[in-house]
């Protein structure tokens, strides 16, 4: 019983620190842990993981490490594909593979959504580059050099959550 109210103090440290790295990593050996707690903690940390995951990459995203994002959003939703976040997921990293012309990465993302409708209300909003509309069927999909033509840029990132999840103390 300690050791979880020791560890949950833990996680709301990092927190209230902003050291979302550092959380992410103490997150994933807490949960990784047979010993730590019970089945309700752990539900608990995973959902942080996957909060504060997504929130980190769109950190990235907006801080222009496309690289990472893409990577980054594509392994989360591998990760996580029951989230309510994966298809948020998908469409930044499809997005984030377009702005680093990586074209059949971005399709391959785009085709990947499992909510059609969904993800193209989130293209609409977060805009795509020639890569992607082309996998919608959309006029002038054409690769350019730049991989600019017809983007739209979001301002903050993609599907950005929002700040990582409070931990309740107790």
């Amino acid at each position: 019983k300690l050791a979880c109210v020791s560890a949950d103090l833990i996680l709301d440290t990092y927190n209230l620190l902003k050291d979302y790295e550092g959380l992410l990593s103490v997150s994933r050996k807490f949960r990784d842990d047979p010993k730590l707690c019970d089945a309700t903690f752990k539900n608990k940390v995973t959902t942080i993981i996957e909060q504060t995951s997504f929130n980190v990459l769109g950190a990235h995203q907006k801080s222009g490490e496309y690289e990472k994002t893409a990577n980054g959003f594509r392994d989360f939703a591998k990760e996580f594909p029951k989230s309510e976040l994966a298809d948020k997921a998908l469409v930044g990293a499809a997005v984030a593979f377009d702005k680093i012309n990586r074209f059949s990465d971005a399709v391959a993302m785009r085709e990947g959504t499992a909510d059609a409708e969904g993800a193209d209300k989130l293209f609409e909003t977060f805009g795509e580059g020639p890569a992607v509309r082309g996998a919608t069927g959309a006029a002038g999909a054409e690769d350019d050099e730049s991989g600019a033509e017809g983007r739209g840029e979001a301002e903050g990132g993609v599907g950005v959550a929002g700040e990582a999840p409070e931990i309740d103390g107790g």
